[in-house]
């Protein structure tokens, strides 16, 4: 009897490296763990390409006991039900590559939820390809990020909750960025919606702007926002309408990807 509690630890343990071995073997980004309808009942989603799925397969790989063994493993209070935690966490493949994953724990109106990110342990090197640029547009982005290294020795890339690049320059300001300051300092503007591209995965569908001494000017000048983006000789904007069309026209995503997503007509 004094064995049982070890016994149901490795369960449980065996239980969630079947899950996570599942989670991989369909290239899941996120595991969603949440309670059901019954007591100690247990739900399981993979997020893949995006979407949140529920898998027939997943029902026998989940238990009551899976959401304290997970906190403890990343240092969370198990106690703790009703307020939001966050903990991270390693786990092994069968082959022994080295995954780390951050768990955040949340209060539900039916009981805790957990939210496991999966990320691949060690250094992930991506060119611009393969982050889904064209050929083009990495040229200017490596054009800015090499100037700005050269100028100062830093680079500083953020990141703000906006619709498109424009946007971007509006939240500066309501942020009290002075548009003087935003001329003399912002180089670039990218933003982006991911879809699920035509042979899976998910690809950025973007816009890029990139401010030169026109639109610096023009910033400085206090102009209005329509008069802004008013065409010029040298203006580099690529909508993310243009990139859309240039992406179906390549067939790198389908229209139906798109359409949910993006306020453009792309008959």
């Amino acid at each position: 009897r004094g064995d049982a509690p070890a016994m149901e630890e490795v369960e449980v343990s065996q239980q969630w490296q079947e899950l996570f071995n599942v989670a991989l073997r369909y290239g899941a980004s996120d595991i969603h763990l949440e309670p059901g309808q019954q007591p100690d009942q247990l739900l399981g989603r993979l997020r893949i390409d995006g979407e949140l799925q529920t898998l027939p397969e997943l029902s026998s790989l989940l238990s009551s006991q899976l959401l304290p063994h997970l906190k403890l493993q990343a240092g969370l209070d198990i106690a703790v039900r009703r307020r939001p935690q966050d903990g991270y966490l390693q786990q092994r493949t069968p082959d022994g590559q080295l995954y780390d994953l951050r768990l955040s724990s949340l209060p539900t109106e039916q009981g805790e939820k957990l939210v496991l990110r999966l990320l691949e342990s060690g250094d992930l090197r991506l060119d611009l390809a393969q982050l889904g640029f064209y050929e083009d547009d990495r040229a200017v982005l490596k054009t800015v990020i090499a100037f700005k290294a050269a100028l100062t020795g830093h680079l500083v890339l953020a990141t703000l909750h906006t619709n498109n690049t424009l946007s971007c320059l509006q939240r500066l300001e309501n942020l009290g960025v002075e548009r003087a300051l935003i001329a003399d300092t912002l180089l670039l503007v990218l933003s982006q919606r991911l879809v699920r591209s035509a042979v899976g995965g998910r690809l950025p569908v973007y816009e890029l702007l990139r401010l030169d001494e026109t639109l610096q000017d023009r910033l400085r000048r206090q102009l209005a926002t329509d008069e802004l983006l008013a065409p010029y000789p040298g203006l580099y904007f690529r909508s993310i309408a243009q990139t859309a069309e240039r992406m179906l026209h390549d067939h790198l995503v389908r229209k139906e990807e798109l359409e949910p997503i993006l306020p453009i007509d792309l008959d």
